[in-house]
């Protein structure tokens, strides 16, 4: 216990010369005299004859006082026996100079003594009382005896670990936030593992006050009254010459080159940069030393520690400061790391609040220290400390080794009986299993844990088990459960006034109506949720929250919200060394690049979400990255690799019960195969897809496989199926407020509008789509839309219009990399060329768009632009070559199920025909064009082809040279 009071006293204490003047000021300044103070304080008197020195333990000397060990004798004497009396204490004896006031002698002591009775909090030092008499050169401060010492010689003890390390910080930084809560604050002032004690229950308490003042809590520093001591004893120094230890004062020059040490000031290891340049203590020169006490406990060695203190003075104030993040232990603890880079701030304005530093130690996973240190036997370890050690395992994602602690702490849990500590164990280990996306497990698992707590009426066990099982049955899209294990949590935790779990099964509710579709709900949850977060000062949650929110700007497309939601969400996960976070957080931020069309950047996030969850073994997560990575291929027409993604994506969402993504991988299938022209193929994904989001009541899902649907009747010219499946969409789109939704289901109606020649209403619909599109900064979907309005155009033989619109949509998807947009586009410039009767031009861009589509296996496009090219070499009477190219596509339209196409390349074909006055093949050729289109429905193509068959049958029968 010897240095435990006052070790390094002497480095104590501001230096800057005051005069006499200043003293009288600093006098007149006190609020009460020392006489009153002790006067006041006569509860706290200790009769010297009680105080009983130990002969075997030598007292130690400080800066301005010894401290020794001692007895202190009962004040009425007992009947009990003479051990069960003894109380062992450390007695704080201060020095006096023989010429020194008596009253000036009396300042400091009186100071800390009237400072220490106001203080009563657990990890602060309680002050047992005081003896004094001046005359005869006593004033002892008399405390409880530690045998445990100090922070520093308890944590060199013993091999502790870790948890039990974090154990020692929380202690220290809920000390300190009373100090500094307190009205007004108190600033320690020198503030060490030297002076933090280890009491008898292995709990670190805050010590030796006797640089600790009141300060003002606007400024965050002490008031000039509180410092007249200081004045006095500095002026007591310049009448009677130096102290054996004078202070030392390092002074820096302007340039910031060099250093001049004149002798040490405040304890130097721990002093923050304003102090060494003369500032007095204040709330966050605290913090900085706080930063120093969390190194000290978790590596065990001072700040510095090979350094000499001229040394450490310079690398303080160039903030060449040891890496923290290098330290074996400590990036183990990545939340501390961060805080600890808070408090070593170089703007003391920017330090985190003692507050602040107490939320974030508070949920770190800790455990009071065991009697015999760290390193016993698995079974001699408490179940307790083994959960804390999975936890920080857990946390780092080391998956294997937080399962094995988590078992060992089952095993020892039940071992002894102890079915609280059983159910806590079972509920991480449901944590982990939920964590590898095995949900069957989870949620058996959760459930055992559920029925535990509440056997032994442990309430907040009981909606944590609760709320975890949300978790699950949100994942197995069962949203009723879900929705009602949260509430059920909700309401337990509002009872028993614990406001992180009730935010918890808050956020649980906000993620239930996101899935489903309700974002105003869902926005509203996650941003109370946020408000919550941030009060209590949970940095988890709160990223949690900020990521939910931006999930919901992004599905309401207000992307830029998003954007900066998912920034935010990352940069907070970072900070607390959260991977599953930052992966999360990286792929929300593909999300929103893929919708404004910004694929490459789309492409890069989602294979860095890929690595990220593959490294942590996070199924879903893996699934969700592989998903979106195919919906990026799917748009760069890309298609055997999209196939090859959503595959993948399909089956580990299969083997991890997550029906939302098993449907979501079906549905980006089924858009696979309608570009290929597979539409049966297509049909059945869409169908699956659409039951699925049926059953689990996902109304984005649904309106999406509808919409799907409604495209592949459009392709196969069932084009009232179409307009009814496009319409319900567009409903159901409108009603849960997804416009871009909206804007497809629209344009896919101008596409049936189209389709019927009701150009009028295609237009209409068309521009409706476009406009929203560029609200959405959707460039892919305004670039779609301008290309259908050059197909209205086209059609209306506006052609100047319609040119206009293909170059600008051409450019758009030239810009975003859309290969199969870009050829379609360069398609209708050789439609509208060729109309214009500028065959070259027609003829070289039906030529770019052929070989583009046939680069990328798209058979339809293929088969259009050779089409085009026939219809140039037609133009041309190049006959043979025209009719050559006609069968070419025909072949191929027959070869992919397009009827609709086929029938009019049939009808093409007989044009040629016609041309060559080969009568009998082009009436072969109309019957059986009007045969598909009968087929197709597509009564108005019947009539015209029969017609013309008609005419032909006419013809023949006044003139057989027509034959």
């Amino acid at each position: 216990m010897s240095e435990i009071i006052d070790q390094n006293e002497q480095a104590n204490g501001p230096t800057n010369d005051v005069t006499i003047d200043e003293v009288e000021v600093a006098l007149k300044r006190l609020r009460i005299r020392p006489r009153e103070a002790l006067e006041s304080l006569g509860h706290l008197r200790i009769d010297k004859a009680r105080i009983r020195p130990l002969d075997d333990e030598a007292a130690t000397r400080g800066g301005r006082a010894d401290v020794e060990a001692a007895i202190l004798a009962p004040a009425e004497p007992t009947n009990s026996r003479e051990f069960d009396d003894i109380e062992y204490v450390a007695i704080k004896k201060l020095r006096f100079n023989a010429e020194t006031d008596e009253d000036r002698a009396l300042v400091p002591f009186a100071h800390e003594v009237n400072l220490l009775n106001d203080l009563e909090h657990d990890n602060v030092v309680k002050i047992v009382g005081f003896v004094e008499d001046v005359g005869q050169g006593v004033a002892w401060m008399v405390f409880r005896w530690e045998k445990n010492g100090n922070l520093r010689e308890f944590v060199r003890s013993a091999n502790w670990e870790l948890p039990e390390r974090v154990s020692l910080i929380n202690d220290v930084a809920t000390g300190l936030q009373y100090l500094h809560g307190r009205n007004p604050p108190i600033c320690h002032g020198d503030l060490k593992s030297l002076n933090i004690l280890v009491n008898s229950r292995n709990r670190a308490v805050i010590t030796d006050f006797g640089s600790g003042r009141a300060v003002d809590s606007a400024m965050g520093v002490p008031s000039q009254a509180v410092y007249a001591d200081d004045a006095i004893e500095k002026q007591h120094r310049t009448r009677t010459g130096p102290q054996a230890m004078e202070p030392l004062k390092a002074e820096i020059a302007a340039s910031g080159e060099s250093i001049t040490v004149t002798g040490p000031a405040w304890t130097v290891r721990w002093a923050a940069p304003e102090l060494l340049l003369g500032g007095v203590p204040g709330l966050p020169s605290d913090i900085w030393a706080f930063g120093w006490i969390c190194w000290e406990t978790i590596t065990g060695n001072f700040p510095f520690n090979e350094e000499n203190d001229i040394a450490v003075i310079w690398r303080v104030m160039t903030m060449d400061l040891p890496a923290i993040r290098n330290d074996a232990q400590l990036k183990q603890i990545k939340v501390l790391c961060s805080l600890m880079e808070e408090c070593f701030r170089l703007d003391a304005d920017r330090r985190p609040p003692s507050i602040r530093c107490r939320s974030v130690v508070l949920w770190m996973d800790q455990t009071i220290p065991l009697g015999g240190g760290g390193n016993s036997s698995a079974i001699a370890r408490s179940s307790g400390l083994l959960y804390a050690l999975g936890r920080i395992q857990f946390r780092n994602h080391v998956m294997d080794e937080a399962h094995k602690y988590f078992q060992l702490s089952l095993e020892v849990a039940k071992s002894v009986g102890d079915k609280q500590s059983e159910a806590r164990a079972l509920l991480v280990l449901g944590d982990e299993s939920h964590m590898r996306s095995e949900n069957s497990r989870a949620k058996e698992l959760y459930i055992q844990s559920r029925d535990i707590y509440s056997r032994i009426g442990d309430r907040l066990g009981f909606a944590q088990s609760l709320n975890n099982l949300g978790n699950v049955y949100r994942v197995l899209n069962e949203y009723s459960k879900a929705e009602e294990s949260y509430v059920e949590a909700r309401n337990v935790h509002s009872q028993i006034g614990n406001p992180l779990g009730f935010v918890q099964s808050f956020l649980g509710v906000g993620e239930v109506y996101r899935l489903r579709g309700e974002y105003s709900k869902a926005e509203d949850s996650y941003i109370r949720a946020r408000k919550i977060y941030s009060q209590i000062g949970d940095q988890l949650g709160f990223a949690h929250s900020v990521l939910g929110l931006g999930n919901v700007y992004r599905l309401h497309n207000e992307y830029s919200k998003a954007e900066e939601s998912f920034i935010k969400a990352h940069d907070t996960y970072s900070q607390i060394g959260n991977q599953l976070g930052i992966a999360r957080s990286v792929k929300g931020r593909g999300d929103v690049y893929c919708l404004c069309s910004e694929y490459s950047k789309a492409e890069e996030s989602y294979i860095q979400a890929h690595n990220l969850f593959s490294q942590i073994g996070d199924q879903t997560g893996l699934a969700e990255s592989l998903k979106a990575l195919g919906d990026v291929y799917n748009i760069r027409n890309e298609d055997s690799k999209a196939e090859e993604s959503y595959i993948q994506a399909r089956d580990i969402y299969s083997q991890v019960e997550n029906q939302l993504g098993f449907a979501q991988s079906l549905e980006g299938l089924g858009d696979v195969y309608t570009t290929r022209d597979e539409y049966s193929k297509a049909e059945e994904s869409c169908i699956q897809a659409r039951d699925i989001y049926s059953q689990i009541g996902y109304q984005l899902g649904f309106a999406r496989s509808v919409k799907a649907l409604g495209y592949v009747y459009y392709i196969r010219n069932q084009n009232s199926r179409a307009e009814e499946l496009y319409t319900i969409a567009r409903n159901i789109f409108s009603q849960i407020g997804d416009r871009l939704g909206v804007a497809q289901s629209v344009e896919g109606l101008g596409d049936v509008y189209n389709m019927r020649n009701e150009y009028s209403k295609a237009e209409e619909s068309y521009i409706q789509a476009r406009d929203i599109y560029s609200q959405a900064r959707n460039q892919l979907g305004f670039a779609q839309s301008v290309f259908n309005l050059g197909q209205v155009y086209h059609r209306r033989n506006e052609h100047s219009k319609a040119e206009e619109s293909y170059i600008q949509a051409r450019n758009i998807y030239s810009q975003i990399g859309a290969q199969r947009g870009f050829a379609q586009s360069v398609n209708g410039l050789g439609d509208t060329y060729y109309k214009q009767a500028e065959y070259s031009k027609a003829e070289e861009s039906y030529a770019q768009a052929r070989d583009i589509h046939s680069q990328f296996g798209n058979q339809r496009g293929f088969a259009t632009a050779i089409e085009g090219l026939a219809s140039v070499h037609s133009a041309r009477e190049e006959y043979a070559k025209a009719e050559e190219l006609s069968l070419e596509a025909q072949q191929v339209y027959r070869r992919i199920g397009d009827m609709r196409a086929t029938a009019k390349s049939l009808w093409q074909l007989c044009s040629l025909c016609l041309k060559q006055a080969r009568c009998v093949e082009a009436e072969r050729l109309l019957c059986e064009a009007s045969t598909l289109y009968g087929e197709l429905g597509m009564e108005q193509n019947v009539a015209q082809c029969n017609g013309v068959v008609d005419m032909l049958r006419r013809f023949m029968r006044d003139d057989p040279t027509y034959k």
